[in-house]
């Protein structure tokens, strides 16, 4: 549907001439600043604001009712909008130096939010489809957020604040969500999304910390929390309806689990040091509930059939 609504707007286009009531705005205070802008179709809208030295900008807009706006506020920052389509929507803005952001939007009423305030960051946004948001924040230096949405109504959330942080969003489907937080120093965060309706998590405040969830189907939830450093936690779903809860408090903990099925539920939390909880679930309403306390404790479970239930506590 959403290819046939973007087919009929572009064969609509033809048939106006290029060019007709687009808008721009474009303001340089300082040195050295460009902007290279390009409008094709129908009240598309853009505003460049540039205040430094050697800044950079460029906006490509087709279509109707696509609207941009850029702020870059400092020195060799770079800002590269393209929007394809109806009604999409790009904010960017920019406060440092050598920050870099990248959008690429298209489809209908797509959003995006990039805010920058640090040296050296990188955020990357591609959108194809319907109503897709992404909102990215970054404070620090180094730190990179890429997301990647393909399908109608996924909304993804990416907020850093730190140092030479990453997190990395994929989303094929519809109304799905990922929320990642990154508060830090070389924290990496993974997510991927193949289905509908899937929810992911991910939350990390302290240093070296990995975070990986990939859901496969419809209607999975994951929600990983670490506070501490060199932690690793990993969350796959393949199925329906399953539920991965992991946290870690504490230094050097790995937890992975793994789901196959639907209503399957795992619940892993570590406190400690140097634990390790794996976990795998392959069939129906199983459920895992794991507590590993102190330090260095390993766990391993499997479950394979309908109903079944595991309780691990390990302490020292």
């Amino acid at each position: 549907m959403k290819n046939l609504l973007l087919s009929a707007a572009v064969a609509m286009m033809s048939v106006v001439a290029f060019g007709q009531a687009n808008q721009d705005l474009t303001v340089q205070l300082g040195a050295f600043n460009s902007a290279d802008v390009e409008q094709h179709g129908w009240l598309n809208d853009n505003d460049i604001l540039q205040v430094g030295l050697l800044n950079h900008a460029e906006t490509f807009q087709f279509g109707w009712f696509n609207e941009n706006n850029t702020t870059s506020i400092g020195i060799l920052n770079e800002a590269y909008v393209s929007q394809v389509g109806i009604a999409n929507y790009n904010e960017t803005f920019q406060l440092g130096l050598g920050n870099v952001a990248v959008v690429d939007q298209v489809g209908v009423m797509n959003e995006n939010y990039q805010t920058q305030v640090g040296i050296g960051n990188f955020a990357s946004t591609d959108q194809d489809g319907l109503g897709n948001l992404t909102i990215q924040d970054q404070l620090g230096l180094g730190n990179t957020a890429i997301s990647m949405q393909d399908g109608d109504f996924n909304e993804v959330y990416q907020d850093q604040e730190g140092a030479f942080n990453t997190a990395t969003a994929s989303q094929l489907g519809d109304d799905n969500m990922i929320d990642q937080y990154q508060y830090g120093i070389g924290n990496t965060a993974l997510a991927m999304q193949v289905g509908d309706d899937n929810d992911i998590f991910q939350t990390q405040i302290g240093i070296g910390n990995t975070a990986t969830g990939m859901q496969f189907g419809d209607g999975n939830y994951i929600d990983q929390f670490q506070l501490g450093d060199g932690n690793v936690a990993t969350g796959l779903q393949l199925g329906f309806d399953n539920e991965i809860y992991q946290t870690q408090i504490g230094d050097g903990n790995t937890a992975t689990g793994v789901q196959i099925g639907m209503d399957n539920l795992i619940i892993q939390t570590q406190f400690g040091v140097g634990n390790t909880a794996t976990d795998m679930l392959l069939g129906i309403a199983n459920e895992a509930y794991i507590l590993q306390d102190g330090l260095n404790h390993t766990h391993t479970g499997v479950q394979a059939g309908i109903g079944n239930v595991m309780t691990v506590w390990q302490t020292n």
